[in-house]
């Protein structure tokens, strides 16, 4: 929170800092500076933590905490304490020491997060409360959230100084009922994983201001890289609130992104960007905490906004076919109902009954991206155009008049054929009064203004933004409100779709108009074919080859995994690769996607 300690080692650090520069040493941030803290709990890659820890540096802040599973030596590796208990309980590096902690692992059902060490294996765990407990069986230490009197005041040992915690994992905000699959599963008013961990928000003497994570699957691999990075060039380049930055960080590849916030802090801005954080609330004041999430509304079907189908209203029999129906093709059965399933060490995959990609050659294609002007994307009148260099290549950026909040919007495209638009209006308050239908022609408009090769854009899917004030003293859920919608488009090449992580176009719209754009685009007139067609592995071999290695795309829950639909893609990674590869699609969750070649073994991360 806004108020900061200097210890007395720190304030000895400083004193030595021109000693240390006359050295010709980089020294750490001064002893004022804001602090943050990472902490990577899972069995696979921890470069999204060691990202985030050098975003942070570059920034200026002091590094409290790095923890890792990966470390060789046990000191150097997270333990409960990192988030709760101190010397006397009170203390905790995450909720005294900290203005911000990103925390990357694994995420359990009912509001937990295992710790592994580096053999791997969970050798312990933190919870939300004391009632987070069931599923694995190691007995979690939890940040403390029984109420104390009356509302809305609690015991949450993240009450100092911690502003912002994030989660990079799987369901720790899903505010899915009890009635749900993977609900959390205690009486109310406990009655999910959002609940239980938006109750930290509620400490004594000061709040914590927001948490963000994911209500569905989490990424990994590359993927959470990419995330990432994107977060800080919304929070840091361009000045977005720290929730608009996740929001807007995650959208664009399709996760499943969620936040609670006081509504008091929604217009947080990370220490030294803009005007900074907010006040903190006080235990002594009401409290006003509503969550946000971005979720698959539903697929279009025909193109045109008329056909429609809602993964609530359709089984795993039959999802598997919309790719099918949106670009044509064959669809395979499983003769066997044993022939679905597909078993790993911690989890077991099932294949839905019928799956895409009838044929049995594929060949592979060099791709070059559509050239787009920022200017047209940006759509008004240009006030200067400024040159930079992005993470990932030279970018051209264009400034115009618009509606944003610092009276700029925003258009982007950089060298590897990446675009983004942004008004600047991030994600909002206000209800969008529009029907569906409205919406994807407003969002199909835009695109068709952009450039030509929009022209055979598809509407694919829509998802929905929604707000929701939180109650914590009931069980009943709250109202939710739409305030944006996103709308992606699907390319198609040589008969099959184009996908991979950021790939496609996106268009929201809230209650003002189009809000941003994003996506990368192929052109199909420089379609070059790699190789001649060979054969391909079906969506069974190339499951039960790569099993092991999925784990290490996304943070998938240990278990039974559903998957919704397998088609066969042209897949291609704009940061890697031009290449245009088959490969096989599996879905799960709430849409979101990993990809394995068709064409021998190995995953794409």
């Amino acid at each position: 929170m806004n108020a900061h300690r200097t210890t007395t080692w720190r304030a000895a650090c400083a004193l030595g800092l021109s000693a240390v520069i006359g050295l010709g040493v980089v020294p750490m941030a001064a002893a004022d500076s804001p602090e943050f803290g990472v902490l990577y709990t899972g069995e696979f890659d921890d470069a999204d933590a060691r990202v985030f820890r050098d975003r942070m540096r570059a920034l200026g802040w002091y590094q409290e905490v790095f923890k890792t599973s990966h470390a060789a030596s046990s000191t150097d590796r997270p333990r409960h304490y990192n988030f709760t208990h101190g010397v006397d309980d009170k203390q905790t590096q995450a909720g005294d020491d900290c203005d911000i902690l990103y925390v990357s692992g694994h995420g359990w059902r009912r509001a937990k997060i295992p710790i592994y060490d580096n053999r791997p294996q969970v050798v312990d765990s933190i919870s939300a409360d004391s009632q987070c407990v069931g599923g694995p069986s190691v007995h979690p230490w939890e940040i403390g959230v029984d109420w104390l009197g009356q509302f809305p005041s609690n015991e949450s040992r993240w009450d100092y100084d911690l502003e912002w915690a994030i989660f990079a994992a799987c369901l720790q905000l899903d505010n899915r009922t009890t009635s749900d699959k993977l609900a959390y599963s205690n009486n109310a008013p406990r009655e999910s994983s959002a609940k239980a961990w938006g109750r930290t928000l509620l400490g004594t003497p000061g709040r914590m201001h927001g948490i963000f994570g994911y209500w569905d699957v989490a990424p990994a691999g590359s993927y959470d890289t990419y995330v990432v990075n994107d977060f800080f060039t919304h929070a840091a380049g361009h000045d977005d609130t720290v929730g608009t930055a996740w929001a807007q960080a995650n959208a664009k590849y399709g996760w499943s992104w969620a936040f609670l916030t006081h509504s008091e802090n929604r217009n947080d801005r990370l220490h030294g960007q803009g005007a900074g954080p907010t006040a903190d609330t006080k235990a002594t004041s009401a409290y006003h905490v509503d969550y946000y999430k971005s979720a698959l509304s539903g697929r279009i079907l025909d193109g045109r906004g008329g056909a429609y189908e809602q993964l609530s209203d359709a089984g795993s029999g039959t999802l598997g076919h919309w790719l099918k129906v949106l670009l044509g093709g064959v669809e395979q059965a499983f003769a066997n109902e044993s022939d679905r399933r597909v078993r790993s060490q911690k989890r077991t995959f099932e294949l839905p009954r019928r799956v895409g990609g009838g044929e049995k050659q594929y060949a592979a294609f060099d791709a070059e991206p559509v050239r787009l002007d920022p200017l047209v994307l940006l759509q008004g009148a240009p006030l200067s155009i400024e040159t930079s260099q992005g993470p990932n290549g030279r970018s051209h950026e264009a400034h115009g008049t618009g509606s944003g909040r610092d009276g700029l919007e925003r258009a982007v495209v950089q060298a590897n054929g990446r675009f983004e638009y942004h008004s600047g209006r991030g994600v909002g308050v206000e209800r969008v009064a529009l029907q569906r239908d409205e919406v994807v022609e407003i969002a199909r408009g835009y695109l068709s203004g952009v450039d030509p090769s929009f022209a055979s854009a598809t509407p694919a899917e829509i998802r929905t933004v929604t707000r929701e004030r939180m109650e914590f003293d009931s069980s009943t859920p709250g109202t939710e409100t739409i305030v944006q919608y996103e709308v992606r488009f699907a390319q198609r090449a040589r008969g099959l779709y184009v996908d991979g992580p950021g790939v496609g176009a996106c268009v929201t719209v809230d209650s003002l108009g189009v809000g941003d754009a994003y996506g990368y685009w192929v052109d199909g007139r420089s379609l070059r074919r790699r190789s001649a067609r060979i054969n391909s592995v079906g969506a069974h071999q190339a499951l039960e080859a790569n099993a092991q290695e999925i784990g290490g795309l996304i943070k998938l829950p240990e278990g039974e995994i559903p998957l919704h639909a397998a088609d066969v893609v042209l897949h291609i990674d704009p940061d890697a690769s031009s290449a245009l590869e088959p490969a096989w699609r599996f879905e799960t969750g709430d849409a979101t996607a990993f990809y394995v070649r068709a064409q021998g073994d190995g995953v794409f991360r």
